[in-house]
């Protein structure tokens, strides 16, 4: 059974994160740099309006924080918190690259890494297979995590150890440590 459930959001959902212990609380970011939580997912606090600067489309709860990523249309967009209520927030200047912005973050080993899905990564040679990480999700570096030619990231997701990003060409690439990456294919031969 359903329940139908209206966060304090105003804009559109994008991203949804759990963490059973210890903040017990879902976390909903949107493209209007709001976050909202809830302990039952049905009735939604607003905990951030960071407005139009900050468009999260996407949250995790790993490591130990919630981290919410996005775009603002020149860079990356950070926000993090341990308890799912207070929020700090950054716009890193390592977290951009040439027609490249991240949109999806997952976590490998220790390891943050936000990852631009869905045609927010240029197809140009100069930054196709880009991706970033982070120890602390406030420093990012550059990495590149190879992809054909022409390609764009689809997809990305972690089991915690192994890292996987696939691309709308049926490749995809993987890592145990999100600053190493090897391609793969998953198309028929």
């Amino acid at each position: 059974t359903w329940t139908t459930a209206t966060s304090n959001n105003t804009g559109s959902i994008y991203g949804l994160a759990y963490s059973a212990t210890p903040t017990n609380k879902f976390v909903a970011v949107g493209n209007t740099g709001q976050i909202s939580s809830s302990t039952n997912g049905i009735t939604w606090t607003l905990q951030l309006n960071a407005g139009g600067t900050y468009p999260f489309h996407d949250v995790i709860y790993a490591g130990g924080k919630y981290v919410a990523i996005g775009y603002n249309g020149t860079q990356g967009v950070v926000a993090t918190s341990t308890d799912g209520l207070t929020w700090s927030q950054s716009q890193p200047a390592s977290l951009t690259g040439t027609g490249c912005y991240p949109n999806k973050i997952i976590y490998v080993n220790s390891l943050y890494v936000a990852v631009p899905v869905y045609g927010y990564n240029s197809n140009s040679s100069a930054t196709a297979g880009l991706v970033w990480s982070s120890t602390d999700a406030v420093t990012w570096t550059q990495r590149t995590a190879t992809m054909a030619a022409g390609s764009y990231y689809t997809g990305a997701a972690s089991n915690g150890t192994i890292a996987h990003l696939v691309t709308n060409s049926g490749h995809h690439t993987t890592s145990t440590n999100g600053t190493t990456w090897q391609p793969q294919y998953m198309g028929s031969s």
